[in-house]
């Protein structure tokens, strides 16, 4: 019943003079009595909501009634001073005014007919939810066995408003979770969360997600039911890689598989083998992630599952993109496109765009990740993904600044940034701001980078986020690097490994690694610089990470040149060179040609220096990367001052001067 919900009746005992308050509750009690009898009912089971505000059509379901004449009731009620109109057709009922509202009902409302009012309502926002939840351009099945798709060719304004819909909601709905819970209503407890899930993940809501869920998962198991079990675990467990909590996602994941195993449900399990394999991804597991992939994969075909079939496929285009093997991830992620293309998933269709970008990336083909990152952000427009289109603006961001064109590149991560805080997601939020800190390091502007870097890391400490606070630590630390502030970035970078590797992300412990590396090596530290690039080497090689190797590769070259040791830095730098022309990463081939070329200067073999860098030259320039550029002319014009050649030497100063000169007036000031 709904009887509990009474409990701590102060209210009503100051209607009944029993407190020191009595004038407030003799003072609610005339204006309650004042009321028809129909606004009295209306008032009184408004209280047994405990939600924070509400609307016509909500009260309408708890009443019996239309929304219209629930509207007509509440304006009475607000003329009576008894509830507070607040704005975009939504009531508040005030804490105290609840109390006496629910006191009134246990009075003067049988228990049946309590019951029944919290009953309307519940199935109300579950319908609706529900039904809002097919235009949220899902495909999967819910807790009712329904294998759902998006409406075809749906309006956007009716997207629109079913999306405003549940942001507007989305705290009443968790509220009364939380309230059906606790009176043991097992089966609409765990179906509104089941209801609630893809907006909540769609917005990343992700602690109100798991608490729900939670209560969905007592419930179930309070109601003996595997089905619902496997739904609430199996969501958890999205949830909690969501959240960067790898080794809980694997617990809730180890559960929901024995559950599908258990009801023979094929759908479910390769759901959460493809889960797990996602999950294994962010613990740099490339292995078993591929392992895991590959058998949901087959269960996806098996029953022509072609939505799944195509997120899997992404999955394994990203496991393969782990262990540098580009090949086979844009295999995969071009099979992934045609599905998406085939079955109109546009959705589906800009998410493996945007895992074609990053596959490019990797090949350091960045006009061509430019591309593809432009078709998904003009899809993520078009069908008015919000979230998804603050997630491509800032990796478009972060190419444009990969190729120098910072201007650029902070106006898109700016924009992205803007998104992310209209739609309040927190954590794209917090990820944008490490995105625009890494754009002002590279413009020099380190005081502002610090400050966005100090921003994102309150924001994902806040929600917990353990691989965005890494990433924002790493940021910090590369802008303290830059500022000479050795101390402090070593202090940042220590922080951020000891993240990585709590939470087992290999590929970032070898990143922090090296940039340990480089900070020692501005300091001077070249034991420690030694030390740490080797470690770092090592784990590239545990994992397969070419690009990474190549990286360890050409920050140990920098160390025995430093050192003195010319000749083993050479050989060094050209395996490094041999591993980015392997993978083929055209702008780590700028960077380690850049980097030979000041070895054979340095071994007093100007002229082979020179065919390097102007490679690196002209590879720069292909590539659109103009800061690799400027560098690259710069130290032309000291080799050709080590040939004796000073007009050679004078024309490249003048022409990197020039680019210098326009790129700083593109860029400005912070």
């Amino acid at each position: 019943t709904v009887d509990a919900l009474a409990e701590g009746d102060r209210l009503a005992k100051l209607a009944a003079g029993e407190d020191p308050g009595e004038a407030v509750g003799a003072a609610f009690d005339l204006s309650y009595r004042s009321l028809a009898p129909e606004r009295r009912r209306a008032f009184r089971l408004l209280g047994l909501f405990e939600g924070p505000n509400v609307a016509p059509a909500a009260v309408g379901a708890l009443l019996g009634t239309t929304p219209e004449a629930a509207g007509r009731l509440l304006d009475g009620l607000e003329t009576a001073g008894l509830v507070q109109a607040i704005g975009g057709d939504r009531y508040h009922l005030h804490d105290l005014l609840r109390e006496y509202a629910q006191g009134r009902a246990l009075d003067e409302d049988s228990s049946v007919v309590r019951t029944a009012a919290v009953q309307r309502l519940a199935m109300w926002y579950l319908t609706t939810a529900q039904q809002a939840g097919r235009f949220l351009d899902r495909y999967r099945r819910t807790i009712r066995q329904e294998l759902t798709a998006p409406p075809v060719n749906p309006d956007p304004a009716e997207r629109a408003r079913h999306l405003a819909w549940f942001a507007a909601e989305q705290q009443n709905i968790t509220e009364l979770t939380r309230q059906v819970a606790r009176l043991h209503w097992d089966q609409p407890t765990w179906e509104l969360a089941d209801a609630v899930y893809d907006f909540f993940e769609l917005r990343r809501y992700c602690h109100e997600n798991l608490e729900v869920h939670r209560f969905g998962l007592e419930a179930a198991q309070r109601g003996a039911n595997p089905l619902a079990r496997f739904f609430m675990h199996h969501h958890i467990s999205v949830i909690y890689r969501e959240l960067g909590q790898a080794q809980e996602a694997l617990l809730e994941a180890a559960t929901a598989l024995q559950l599908s195993t258990q009801i023979e449900d094929r759908y479910g399990e390769a759901a959460v083998l493809d889960n797990m394999a996602r999950t294994h991804l962010q613990l740099s597991d490339y292995r078993m992630a591929l392992e895991l992939g590959k058998q949901a994969l087959a269960i996806r075909r098996e029953i022509s599952d072609r939505h799944a079939e195509a997120t899997t496929l992404d999955t394994l285009a990203r496991g393969y993109q782990g262990l540098s093997e580009y090949d086979r991830a844009y295999g995969c992620a071009a099979d992934a496109l045609e599905i998406r293309k085939e079955i109109g998933d546009l959705r589906g269709e800009a998410e493996t765009l945007d895992n074609t970008a990053r596959i490019y990336y990797g090949w350091g083909r960045i006009r061509e990740s430019q591309d593809a990152t432009e078709q998904a952000l003009r899809i993520r427009r078009e069908i008015g993904d919000r979230h998804g289109e603050g997630e491509t603006l800032a990796f478009l961001g972060y190419l444009y600044m990969r190729i120098g064109r910072h201007l650029q590149a902070r106006a898109h991560v700016e924009e992205a940034l803007d998104i992310r805080r209209k739609i309040t997601d927190r954590q794209g939020e917090g990820h944008a701001l490490v995105y625009l800190s890494t754009i002002r390091r590279r413009l020099g502007w380190h005081e502002k980078a610090v400050e966005a870097g100090l921003e994102a890391l309150d924001i994902l400490q806040e929600l917990r986020d353990r691989h965005g606070e890494a990433e924002a630590l790493d940021s910090l630390s590369r802008c303290y690097r830059r500022m000479g502030v050795y101390e402090r970035a070593r202090e940042d970078a220590n922080r951020s490994l000891a993240i990585r590797r709590s939470i087992g992300d290999r590929h970032g412990e070898a990143n922090v690694l090296n940039a340990l590396g480089l900070i020692e090596l501005n300091a001077g530290r070249l034991g420690r610089a030694r030390h740490a690039a080797k470690r770092s080497l090592r784990l590239c090689h545990m994992i397969n990470d070419k690009r990474g190797i190549a990286g360890s590769l050409d920050l140990l070259s920098k160390v025995y040149l430093q050192a003195g040791l010319a000749e083993k830095a050479l050989r060094t730098a050209e395996k490094g060179l041999s591993l980015e022309e392997d993978v083929g990463h055209s702008y780590g081939k700028v960077v380690t040609l850049r980097n030979l070329g000041e070895i054979l200067l340095r071994l007093n073999r100007p002229a082979d220096a020179m065919l390097r860098v102007r490679m690196a030259r002209r590879l720069a320039a292909q590539i659109g990367v103009q800061h690799e550029e400027i560098k690259a002319l710069r130290l032309l014009a000291q080799i050709s001052d080590a040939l004796a050649d000073p007009a050679e030497a004078e024309a490249a100063r003048t022409e990197a001067d020039t680019i210098d000169r326009q790129l700083e007036q593109l860029l400005g000031n912070p």
